[in-house]
């Protein structure tokens, strides 16, 4: 997994020769090599696990998390781009939910990555305006990451929403990130 992680192909081709299957192999949070790759952006890593693998792009972790959504968080544009709109079918599913219900663009709002938040937000499987489970949207996640001011495709959007969890949050925490949404909210 470490050689996906650091982009290098060479080992991680010499690995797999000795045996090593990349499509099976997990860390202990069930991240996969493609995750790691997609996550640091090396595309050529990436490539080589979808075409010659065959390593399912679909696979996610035990948070229900997918290579398009560390892609998304870490700003990897090129990555997200080739999943998206290159990749062999099936791509990457930019509807595809983590057990809380957050997708690749809550991941790329708290990421902050303004290209990678054009990128999604202009991919029809994408609603800018969508909620997890807990109620929080990409209001919530910019000001979560502290990127109030950084997500203007966000700002720029009709009406985006304000929401604060209430499940998941302290009295104080919902409070302070009410303050710092409020520029957000009519």
């Amino acid at each position: 997994i470490s050689a996906c992680a650091d982009g290098d192909l060479e080992t991680a081709r010499e690995l797999r020769l000795s045996g090593w299957r990349p499509a099976c192999a997990i860390d202990k949070h069930g991240n996969t090599p493609l995750m790691w790759a997609a996550g640091a952006g090396h595309l050529q890593v990436v490539r080589w696990l979808l075409e010659e693998e065959a390593v399912d792009v679909q696979t996610s972790n035990k948070q229900g998390r997918t290579a398009l959504m560390w892609a998304a968080k870490n700003g990897q544009l090129q990555v997200l781009q080739w999943l998206l709109q290159e990749a062999p079918v099936p791509r990457a599913d930019a509807k595809a939910c983590m057990k809380d219900g957050s997708r690749a663009w809550d991941w790329g709002v708290y990421g902050g990555h303004l290209p990678s938040l054009e990128l999604l937000s202009c991919h029809p499987d994408v609603d800018i305006h969508g909620l997890n489970h807990f109620g929080c949207g990409a209001a919530f996640w910019a000001a979560a990451a502290g990127n109030v001011s950084a997500p203007s495709r966000v700002l720029s959007s009709p009406r985006p929403r304000c929401v604060c969890t209430t499940d998941a949050q302290s009295a104080a925490a919902s409070a302070c990130l009410a303050h710092m949404l409020v520029r957000w909210c009519w």
